[in-house]
């Protein structure tokens, strides 16, 4: 029987794969039924390790509001709390398909941000991942059809992510980095959120430190806006090696 963090790791990457095959997303009434469907062992597996008050499922109806609410993979994750989930990133989910290829990910990122922003913001982007890989940083791409990428550093055996690009938006995860140390804590969330505020058009309110915030991909294409996301990733990077209360430098 494959352990509970291993039945983690198969619905998420099930769930990935579902979620490819409808970009717009799946309403949570529907996507369950869909993972059982092609892990029809799954009850009988989840069950075993213990009580089955957390099953999946029943989680799902617990925690939304609105059945026909539609969800992604990432969103999925957050919702049904499953041992380990927040641990696995999204590279991590997409271990398993073997036709997973970083440079094919890449190359689609680029192409769908180029058609829907043009390729000044996709030259910027370009640029900040080109710096950070410079200075020996990771990129996950999203494998999912509507393509992402996210700067991330390790720390403590999880991955940390300040910010993922889409094709239209760039995203600030706050609602990923409340679960995560030292980002727990809310002081240094709203440190990152107010040096996000510096750049020239960027407004993340104070209200969304436990959600998703984003601002439009096309800022990053002003050089006062990209220099500060530069600072930011610096910034975030450092709070991980120290481990101490919010820097001010």
């Amino acid at each position: 029987m494959a352990s509970r963090m291993e039945l983690t790791r198969q619905i998420l990457f099930m769930a990935t794969r579902l979620l490819a095959e409808h970009p717009d997303g799946l309403p949570v009434s529907e996507l369950w039924p869909l993972i059982k469907g092609r892990m029809p062992d799954l009850d009988e597996q989840w069950n075993s390790g213990g009580a089955s008050s957390n099953r999946p499922e029943l989680a799902l109806q617990w925690k939304s509001a609105d059945p026909g609410q539609r969800i992604t993979a990432r969103e999925l994750a957050e919702l049904l709390d499953l041992p380990g989930a927040l641990n696995l990133s999204e590279a991590e989910l997409a271990a398993n398909d073997d036709h997973a290829d970083v440079d094919e990910h890449e190359a689609r990122f680029f192409q769908q941000l180029g058609d829907a922003r043009g390729p000044q913001a996709a030259g910027a982007v370009s640029r900040l991942l080109d710096w950070w890989r410079d200075r020996g940083g990771e990129v996950q791409f999203g494998r999912s059809a509507g393509a992402s990428c996210a700067p991330f550093v390790r720390h403590g055996g999880e991955t940390l992510t300040m910010v993922r690009f889409y094709s239209r938006t760039v995203e600030v995860p706050f609602g990923t980095l409340k679960k995560r140390v030292p980002f727990s804590d809310p002081i240094l969330r709203d440190e990152l959120r107010r040096r996000f505020n510096d750049a020239p058009g960027v407004e993340l309110p104070a209200a969304k430190l436990e959600l998703y915030p984003s601002f439009e991909i096309d800022l990053m294409a002003d050089e006062a806006v990209w220099d500060v996301v530069v600072a930011c990733l610096d910034w975030f990077t450092a709070q991980t090696e120290t481990d101490g209360g919010p820097s001010t430098t």
